[in-house]
């Protein structure tokens, strides 16, 4: 038991850290970029601007 307790400390560090490393190197410059339109953030149109 005290030798697994290290063991899987370092097997989810060592793949959280590896595989997500080695996923936003592979993907995150290669992925297509999004555009986010929320109606809270959105420019207001000239029918909708209060004067």
């Amino acid at each position: 038991m005290w030798n697994e307790i290290p063991a899987m400390l370092g097997n989810l560090v060592g793949g959280i850290t590896f595989v997500g490393l080695t996923l936003c190197a592979t993907h995150a410059h290669t992925a297509p970029s999004r555009r986010v339109s929320h109606p809270a953030v959105a420019p207001a149109t000239p029918d909708q601007v209060a004067v």
